[in-house]
């Protein structure tokens, strides 16, 4: 039986060089944050998608109501760009920035009930330096 609670990772549509990073770092969020409410992470192939409003976003959080689970769906298709770019490190570090500040939108729902932005940025870069300080 599945918890109603905590985060899980679906990737198999993403890329396999990225999700072995990815669930490392949602156990480490297990962790160090609570889920109350239960959110799946999918892993998607492509550079980016576009949203139920016809944005074109890499990463996204999406919640109907406290009675359906919510869930972030996170493009995985960039990473060789950003290999290319910034070296393996930077990409990861890049695409686990996008993850955690869906997470961040996440963590506010599930305080108000709404999805708000007010110190996403931040928060996410500090929730990311504390992981890759205890990483090392």
């Amino acid at each position: 039986m599945r918890t109603k609670t905590g985060i899980s990772i679906r990737g198999s549509r993403g890329r396999r060089d990225v999700k072995d990073p990815v669930i490392q770092f949602a156990k480490w969020l297990r962790k160090k944050h609570e889920f109350p409410i239960r959110v799946t992470v999918y892993l998607l192939p492509g550079e980016s998608f576009t949203t139920i409003n016809g944005d074109e976003v890499v990463a996204s959080f999406r919640w109907s109501s406290k009675s359906k689970p919510p869930y972030i769906r996170l493009a995985t298709g960039d990473y060789s760009a950003f290999c290319k770019q910034r070296g393996k490190a930077g990409a990861l570090e890049s695409i686990l920035l996008s993850l955690a500040r869906q997470i961040i939108r996440y963590q506010n729902w599930c305080k108000t009930g709404k999805c708000v932005d007010t110190g996403i940025k931040s928060k996410s870069y500090e929730m990311i330096d504390e992981y890759l300080k205890e990483k090392r």
